[in-house]
């Protein structure tokens, strides 16, 4: 009877074949409701990734002066990301090997403008300046 409801083209399944069958399905599809719940929460904290500071700190208990408003350090905050993106890109772009450009893209995320970062920015040649000198002569 079992045969006759599950039959494949080598022949009749077992029950035993078909219940392996049927919880490695299901093994599947929770592995698949996994990774969508997993995407969707990446998706969630990318979009709520928003700028934290501290609001208060030890020196404007002391000096309030010396310290900038919460906003302002925000707004830089902010501004040195995209000065990071910005020269991630480019690193990107350059014809440089691979080694360099990983350690150029750790030292941009520890530090923005270290002096390897910074030497690599002013070595670049841009065609437009070889241009400009070849028609100078």
């Amino acid at each position: 009877m079992l045969c006759d409801l599950f039959v494949n083209l080598n022949g009749c399944l077992t029950s035993h074949n078909f219940l392996n069958m049927t919880q490695f399905k299901g093994l599947i599809v929770l592995l698949f409701i996994i990774s969508i719940t997993g995407v969707q929460a990446q998706q969630a904290t990318a979009n709520e990734k928003e700028v934290n500071v501290k609001k208060y700190t030890v020196m404007e208990k002391f000096e309030p002066d010396y310290v900038l408003p919460v906003e302002e350090r925000k707004r830089l905050k902010i501004e040195r990301r995209e000065i990071v993106a910005h020269r991630k890109s480019i690193l990107d772009t350059l014809n440089i090997s691979d080694r360099r450009r990983e350690r150029l893209f750790r030292d941009l995320n520890k530090n923005p403008f270290s002096d390897r970062v910074n030497k690599q920015f002013a070595e670049i040649e841009f065609e437009d300046d070889a241009d400009i000198e070849d028609q100078s002569k």
